[in-house]
C-alpha cells in the first residue's frame, strides 16, 4: 500500500508542513524498543514471558521464552529488542485469545 507524497502528514500538520519537507523523500523512523523494554515495559514483558500456562498451551517449553528474556537482560548481542518483542507479542496474543496450538 503506497501513496505518493505525504498526504497523511500533510493532512495532520496542514500549512505548517514546509515545501522542503513535502518534496523530501519519505524516510522511516525508529522506535526506542530497547529503552522501552529495559524501562517502562520491562515488568509487563516479564509477566508475559514467564506465563508458563500460555506457553504450555502453545506447546512451547516455557524455558525458551524465559531464556530469550534472560539473554536480553544479560546484554547478549544475538538477542535484539526485536527478538524479545516477537516472543512477548506471541505470548500476549496467545494469552489474550486463549490460543492453543499444542
Amino acid at each position: 500500500w503506497k501513496v505518493p507524497g505525504k498526504p497523511l502528514l500533510a493532512d495532520a500538520v496542514g500549512p505548517a508542513l514546509t515545501d522542503a519537507v513535502r518534496r523530501r523523500k519519505k524516510t522511516g523512523f525508529g522506535l526506542p524498543l530497547e529503552r522501552w523494554l529495559r524501562g517502562p515495559l520491562r515488568e509487563t514483558v516479564g509477566e508475559v514471558v514467564h506465563d508458563r500456562p500460555t506457553w504450555q498451551r502453545l506447546g512451547i517449553d516455557p524455558v525458551g521464552p524465559a531464556g530469550v528474556l534472560a539473554s536480553f537482560d544479560a546484554g547478549d548481542p544475538d538477542i535484539t529488542p526485536y527478538h524479545l518483542c516477537a516472543v512477548a507479542s506471541l505470548g500476549t496474543f496467545a494469552a489474550g485469545h486463549r490460543l492453543t496450538l499444542a
